[in-house]
C-alpha cells in the first residue's frame, strides 16, 4: 500500500473512532442512571411543635418519583411527589385537621412536589440537593442537606437491582407557603425529613409486532 494512502486510511479510522467517543462523553450518556423511588422503602415526615411542648410527626405513606444520577460528572436531578392525603399522625382527628383548608388543604392541593436540578458532592457522595419545593400551591427554592448517601453494591434493593439510598433534611417556615393558621400555638417552623430508596430502572426489550 502506498504511504500516502496508508496515512489517509489511518486518519479516517482515527476520526471514525474518536469523534463518536467524544460525543458519547460530552452527552454524559455513559454514566447517567435513573432510579425509581420505591414507595415501600421510602419515608417522608413533617415534624412540628404544638403549644411549644409536644412534637407532632406526620408521616406521608405515598411517595413517588425518579432520581437521575451521574456519579462521574457528578450531577443529579430528581422529581419527588408526595400524596398529601396519605398523611398519618396516629390521630384520626389530627389527620383531618392537618389535611383541612386551615393547613395543607389536601382537597385543593393534593400533592407536595420537590423538583431538584442540582446537587453538591464531596468525595463522590451527594451532600446537598437544591431545587423547587411546592407546598399548598406555593413554590420556593430550597436546599436539602443529604446524609447517608450510598449506591449500587453498597446498598442493593430488595430485588437485587442496583440502588441508591439517602437521608435528606430541611427546615422551612410554613408561613412562607401561605399556611399561617394558629401561629405560634402551632409552630411556624416545620422540619421535613426524607429517607429515600431508589432502584435502578432497567430497560425491557419488547418484541417487534
Amino acid at each position: 500500500m502506498q504511504p500516502n494512502l496508508h496515512r489517509l486510511l489511518s486518519a479516517k479510522l482515527r476520526f471514525a473512532v474518536v469523534v463518536p467517543m467524544l460525543l458519547w462523553y460530552a452527552t454524559g450518556a455513559h454514566a447517567l442512571t435513573t432510579y425509581l423511588i420505591q414507595s415501600d422503602q421510602t419515608l417522608a415526615t413533617f415534624e412540628f411543635k404544638r403549644f411549644g411542648v409536644s412534637t407532632i410527626t406526620a408521616r406521608f405513606e405515598k411517595i413517588a418519583g425518579t432520581i437521575a444520577l451521574d456519579r462521574d460528572k457528578p450531577a443529579v436531578s430528581a422529581h419527588i411527589r408526595i400524596d398529601v392525603n396519605s398523611a398519618k399522625t396516629g390521630s384520626a382527628s389530627l389527620d383531618e385537621r392537618l389535611k383541612s383548608r386551615a393547613f395543607l388543604d389536601a382537597q385543593q392541593y393534593p400533592t407536595i412536589t420537590f423538583a431538584a436540578s442540582s446537587g453538591q458532592f464531596s468525595g463522590g457522595r451527594l451532600t446537598a440537593l437544591a431545587g423547587d419545593l411546592t407546598i399548598h400551591g406555593v413554590t420556593r427554592p430550597v436546599a436539602f442537606a443529604i446524609s447517608g448517601f450510598l449506591c449500587a453494591a453498597e446498598r442493593p434493593s430488595q430485588a437485587g437491582a442496583p440502588a441508591c439510598e439517602a437521608r435528606a433534611e430541611l427546615a422551612i417556615k410554613r408561613s412562607d407557603y401561605g399556611i399561617s393558621k394558629l401561629i405560634p400555638l402551632i409552630s411556624d417552623r416545620i422540619m421535613i425529613r426524607f429517607k429515600v430508596h431508589g432502584a435502578q430502572q432497567v430497560a425491557v426489550d419488547t418484541p417487534a409486532a
